[in-house]
């Protein structure tokens, strides 16, 4: 998969789609529901952004998003891109150690640290917002499965409102298991 940028070809290979399994907590009865089938979806909002208003697009770094009826346009961010580069490690990392996610006021939810290294290989944190809305869905003669659809990701940025989370952290399997039991 890949992108034109500048007249240059830019690989975003790395998001597509994936499919990992997890051990859901289920509210109700204090069950589990092991190897729960997560299929993630990426969106072009993972390596681009909005307009600011008044701003002009420049013709070689124009994103398409929307639909054909209501376009929406949007430009390519190499911050958002390099970041998107450790998205699914992130992903990862997020099911393995089971780690804390918010609600969000959207009903969707959004995990908030990314651990990545400077240019001397110092490890930080750094506030990095992945918003993922979670469907259960299931296919003809297959099981059922969570279609998890990465709305954005992008670090802190002082033009953009930080998210408010809708109460406090949640464990990421807690989570999912709500929607599991659909019980949101």
């Amino acid at each position: 998969m890949k992108i034109i940028i500048n007249n240059q070809f830019v690989d975003i290979s790395h998001l597509k789609d994936i499919t990992r399994t997890m051990t859901l907590d289920i509210s109700r009865g204090n069950k589990q529901k092991k190897d729960a089938r997560l299929e993630f979806r990426f969106s072009c909002h993972c390596y681009s952004r909005g307009p600011k208003e008044g701003e002009v697009i420049p013709p070689g770094l124009r994103i398409p998003d929307g639909s054909f009826k209501m376009p929406r346009d949007r430009i390519f961010c190499h911050v958002r891109y390099n970041l998107s580069l450790l998205l699914v490690r992130h992903i990862d990392q997020l099911i393995e150690e089971n780690g804390l996610v918010h609600k969000s006021r959207h009903l969707n939810f959004f995990a908030t640290q990314l651990v990545t290294s400077d240019e001397h290989g110092v490890m930080q944190e750094i506030p990095y917002y992945v918003f993922m809305m979670a469907k259960k869905k299931k296919d003809t003669n297959q099981p059922p499965k969570l279609d998890i659809y990465i709305e954005s990701a992008y670090p802190d940025d002082p033009s953009i409102p930080a998210p408010v989370p809708k109460g406090g952290a949640m464990r990421l399997s807690f989570v999912l298991g709500e929607v599991w039991a659909d019980v949101r």
